[in-house]
């Protein structure tokens, strides 16, 4: 085969190798493109997801305050608590419906005077503040079998489930809650 064909036949390989490079450079491209596309749908959809959950805590968060008839941010920081102490929120909640209903009942006077709080006075202070309050004082009793009578009196037959938490000193754990940024917002309900 003489030169100036092997040269033609070169050069036309060539151009047909350069024209499949830029095919394939132009499918890259939009396969790059595609992939773009997937990524960035994959994280709105993870971006909505996490908008959706945020906003069912939110709403959760809203009605246990309505129901314990406290602040958003005393649900908040009732949460961190527990998590501190390995406690769920459902035990504060819990323990708190059982002492509201009986401080209101009056049924737990005798238990309060042993812990040299006043009834009255404790009925004047917010849900929140008076369980912290009663929680504290429960937890500073020196002998655990008066704290387990007095834990059983005070927040029902579970009462003594919630020694661990009051034995934690609430109302330092809910400070430092306060102190540390993890309350997003206070909402009223």
């Amino acid at each position: 085969m003489p030169i100036a064909s092997l040269i033609i036949r070169i050069g036309a390989d060539l151009a047909n190798l350069r024209q499949n490079v830029e095919q394939a450079t132009g499918i890259l491209s939009g396969l790059e493109n595609t992939v773009k596309s997937i990524a960035s749908a994959m994280a709105v959809r993870e971006i909505l997801t996490f908008i959706g959950d945020l906003s069912r805590a939110a709403d959760q968060t809203l009605d246990l305050a309505d129901q314990l008839n406290v602040t958003t941010a005393a649900v908040q920081k009732f949460e961190y608590a527990a998590a501190g102490t390995g406690s769920e929120l459902n035990d504060i909640t819990n323990a708190m419906m059982q002492l509201t209903r009986r401080v209101a009942s009056g049924e737990v006077a005798g238990a309060f005077r042993e812990l040299g709080l006043d009834l009255s006075s404790v009925r004047e202070m917010n849900p929140d503040e008076m369980f912290i309050e009663v929680a504290d004082a429960v937890g500073k009793i020196p002998r655990p079998l008066d704290q387990a009578r007095l834990a059983t009196e005070l927040f029902g037959k579970s009462g003594q489930q919630y020694l661990p938490l009051f034995k934690s000193n609430l109302r330092e754990m809910v400070q430092e809650a306060e102190n540390s940024g993890v309350i997003l917002t206070d909402w009223y309900s």
